[in-house]
């Protein structure tokens, strides 16, 4: 009779305490804050490390099986394609963003990176629109393949020699997706860097020098969540190079 009765209580402290994690699960999911579309971070020296997981700490404890049973119940790594069209911009003004039908800005920093977000049906029109707008000239049209946390670069560079070194000048971007259920989470470290000249005046007698210098015309790194079926345009002024030029960066994710 004495276990009979003690099993109701048992049960009923298990009940209690399913009760009680599921109300604090709900809660977090809940009143958990929405991840910000866009987000400009600090330049890191690449990309900042991601926590290993409880498994991967574990790596010299746990049996190679159970590394191919988590690989067989998650499944490969999701596969995702990033096409790109990288354009130079002359001086773009607001009568000429205005006349690419690009509306308000999802987002928009004082020093001036702006990013538009739009159906993944308007990517083509949008790239042809920028194709036939004065001032909007296309550098490069990269393709990359990567998956889920697995970082891949897109480069249109130069090779300068700087004191009997070979350098490389040019635009350099570096992405880290990851897969969400409704989103594609993309962190985007951009480079822009030219050679310039610098005269130096020698003194009486002796010829001028020129020197050749790398210049960091921008870095930003950004991290962009881009609903599923949609696309992004990014617009990045050169602060620093001639004439008010910028770089802009029209970007589709397609998962495989």
């Amino acid at each position: 009779m004495k276990s009979f009765s003690a099993r109701p209580a048992w049960l009923k402290v298990v009940c209690i305490l399913l009760v009680l994690a599921f109300a604090v699960v709900s809660f977090v999911v809940i009143f958990r804050p929405a991840q910000p579309t866009v987000v400009l971070m600090p330049l890191p020296d690449g990309f900042p490390a991601r926590k290993p997981s409880l498994l991967a700490r574990m790596t010299w404890v746990v049996p190679l099986w159970a590394w191919r049973l988590r690989d067989s119940i998650r499944g490969p790594l999701q596969v995702i394609t990033l096409d790109a069209a990288i354009f130079d911009i002359e001086g773009p003004s607001d009568s000429t963003l205005s006349s690419l039908s690009l509306g308000k800005s999802e987002f928009a920093d004082p020093s001036g990176f702006q990013v538009w977000i739009f159906p993944g049906s308007d990517v083509i029109p949008l790239r042809r629109r920028l194709e036939d707008t004065p001032g909007y000239r296309l550098i490069t049209r990269p393709r990359v393949t990567t998956a889920h946390g697995i970082q891949s670069q897109m480069s249109v560079v130069s090779t300068v020699s700087i004191g009997g070194s070979a350098s490389n000048v040019g635009l350099i971007v570096d992405f880290l997706p990851r897969v969400r259920r409704h989103a594609t989470d993309l962190t985007m470290i951009m480079t822009g860097t030219e050679a310039v000249t610098n005269r130096y005046a020698a003194p009486a007698g002796f010829p001028q020098t020129n020197t050749v210098l790398i210049q960091t015309n921008f870095a930003v790194a950004a991290r962009i969540q881009i609903p599923n079926g949609k696309g992004v345009f990014l617009l990045q002024p050169n602060p620093i190079g001639a004439n008010g030029k910028a770089t802009g960066f029209l970007i589709s994710a397609t998962r495989q």
